[in-house]
């Protein structure tokens, strides 16, 4: 459209352009696992191949996904189903291609699909790692149901599955409630840690250093790990001061008080140049002004 004649003069306007590419299978999964655990629902209510058909079917685009989820949703509902299995998602996607406005796939793979039996190995999934996870032997509910203690359990199944962001929503969940806040926001900056994403890293124990009535032992952990990721990003001075503050509380705590120790002597050696530097440019800017003084004279 940007490219049409008559457009000329506004795409000239535009200062940044870039394409979106379509969703991969694997972010497709946790799109949809996000839009459902920020509407406090189970992030692990579509099964893993249910998400992988919704990729097939929609090629990754988002608006796509979003339609399709949603009619699935509804299917599963009239059907009270637990969870949302690729049956589900193959009677839905059938449905939305009749019309032949909009064709996800081959109607007869589709039919086919929605028409078979449910593969019992698909229930084995997210759904199963919940059970494991809390030892239940009911349906797992909505997260909004679970006790945070159970959702944190989840959180740190998924965390050492290595789905991190599955784990960082999880965590997000368990910390609604106050008792879970510095364990929770922790893991959440435990997860950016290993994503190299520092700066939320840091923010994230920020946050978990709001609970204040949190044992000391957990505050000064947390406190550790803020300083390395301060570290990190070159935040030395800050750094320094966590390091001290915890050095003061808990003298043994790891090698806090090296670590606060080296900070210091690095910045008093940086002072030290400054201040060389500073003299240097002094002297050599009045010797400048002198040389300057002379040639004016000399004109006059």
């Amino acid at each position: 459209m940007l490219q049409r004649i008559d457009m000329t003069q506004f795409a000239q306007r535009i200062v940044v352009d870039f394409h979106l590419k379509p969703l991969s299978e694997i972010d497709t999964a946790n799109c949809i696992r996000h839009r459902l655990q920020v509407a406090d629902g189970n992030p692990a209510l579509f099964t893993d191949k249910a998400c992988a058909l919704v990729h097939r079917l929609t090629r990754g685009n988002p608006r796509l996904i979003n339609q399709l989820a949603d009619m699935a949703l509804t299917y599963g509902y009239a059907e009270q189903a637990s969870v949302i299995t690729s049956k589900v998602v193959a009677q839905a996607g059938l449905d939305r291609s009749k019309g032949g406005i909009l064709p996800l796939c081959a109607k007869e793979e589709l039919e086919g699909l929605a028409a078979a039996p449910v593969d019992a190995t698909e229930l084995g999934g997210p759904i199963q790692s919940v059970k494991s996870a809390m030892h239940r032997e009911e349906p797992a509910a909505g997260l909004s149901q679970s006790a945070p203690a159970e959702v944190y359990a989840l959180g740190m199944v998924c965390k050492d599955e290595g789905r991190l962001r599955e784990a960082i929503d999880m965590f997000h969940s368990a910390a609604r409630d106050k008792s879970m806040w510095l364990k929770a926001y922790k893991q959440i900056g435990l997860c950016y840690m290993k994503m190299k994403e520092h700066q939320a890293a840091i923010e994230a124990f920020r946050t978990a250093l709001n609970d204040q009535g949190a044992p000391e032992r957990e505050i000064v952990e947390v406190r550790y790990c803020l300083a390395r990721n301060l570290e990190s990003v070159g935040e030395t001075s800050e750094a320094c001061d966590v390091y001290h503050r915890i050095s003061r509380s808990a003298p043994a705590f790891r090698d806090a008080a090296e670590r606060s120790k080296k900070l210091r002597q690095s910045s008093k050696q940086g002072s030290k140049v400054r201040e060389t530097t500073g003299e240097h440019d002094s002297w050599f800017g009045g010797v400048m002004d002198n040389v300057q003084r002379l040639l004016t004279g000399s004109h006059k």
